[in-house]
């Protein structure tokens, strides 16, 4: 309604919607920062919007005014990254509540993480967690994990609820790495992964692998050994890699005279097994 409009805004240079400043401004503190200061879009009163779909756009004046819209799987990623844009909060819940509806769908689930990722929507990125988590994760991750971002990757690798072993969980993250990181050499290219490995739920086997790699810094080495033997520091049982994920307890570490830790003062440690279980 262009009746005692004080605003216009220019969407992609084509779409012109005439708008009312005290409306806009209740709606949204960044347009309300906006149209009442020295800013030349103030002082002239003319907006112009580069950077959002005009159709887009629309739905979130709509929306500030009160009227009805339409959320579907087509416009929800659009709709939402403009409402966080200029912070419409209550238009945000709303297209996470539309996303929330889709997370049984394996061909969105992974972009709706990615979205909860991006504007930190928690909620909804710990239930695309467990969704993706709770069916069978070797079909569900073997082709798709080597295509996520290395932020969704690591709150993947946050999660307990893995049925896959640890050892299995590892190899993943390596491939990943080696697709998306082919340039960058294999121990730099798993370092931001590192701090959510489980080391003490690694087979014994795998442990001594990485140790001979030198994948596992000597610490961490030291903390899952002693964790398998029983000796783990009570202070330390808090830590996130000393609780089990949902498959841990497909792994057990058989304590044996054939198994020693040696180590020199100031100097790192190394394990020496003739035989792993």
């Amino acid at each position: 309604n262009e009746l005692y409009s004080d605003v216009e805004f220019v969407v992609q240079g084509t779409r012109r919607f005439k708008c009312h400043k005290i409306i806009l401004s209740l709606s949204s503190e960044p347009l309300a920062a906006m149209l009442n200061s020295s800013m030349r879009e103030a002082t002239t009163g003319v907006v112009e919007i580069s950077d959002i779909d005009a159709a887009v756009f629309e739905i979130l004046l709509r929306y500030m005014y009160g009227c009805e819209i339409s959320i579907v799987s087509d416009n929800v990623f659009d709709v939402l990254e403009a409402a966080k844009k200029y912070d419409v909060i209550k238009l945000v819940d709303r297209c996470a509540s539309v996303l929330e509806q889709h997370t049984d769908d394996l061909d969105m689930i992974f972009a709706i993480l990615e979205a909860a990722m991006k504007f930190h929507l928690e909620r909804l990125a710990d239930k695309c967690c467990a969704k993706i988590l709770s069916g069978d994760q070797q079909i569900c991750l073997a082709t798709t994990f080597v295509e996520l971002s290395a932020d969704v990757v690591k709150q993947l690798l946050r999660c307990d609820s893995w049925t896959m072993p640890e050892d299995d969980i590892w190899d993943l993250v390596v491939r990943w790495t080696q697709i998306n990181t082919a340039e960058v050499a294999p121990h730099q290219a798993m370092q931001p992964f590192l701090p959510f490995v489980r080391y003490p739920f690694l087979s014994a086997k795998k442990l001594f692998e990485l140790k001979q790699g030198g994948w596992v810094p000597d610490e961490d080495l030291l903390d899952a050994t002693f964790f398998k033997l029983g000796h783990c520091h009570p202070e330390s049982m808090h830590l996130r890699r000393f609780h089990p994920r949902q498959a841990a307890s497909d792994f057990e570490f058989e304590q044996s005279s054939d198994f020693e830790i040696a180590g020199r003062a100031g100097g790192g440690c190394c394990i020496r097994r003739t035989e792993f279980s």
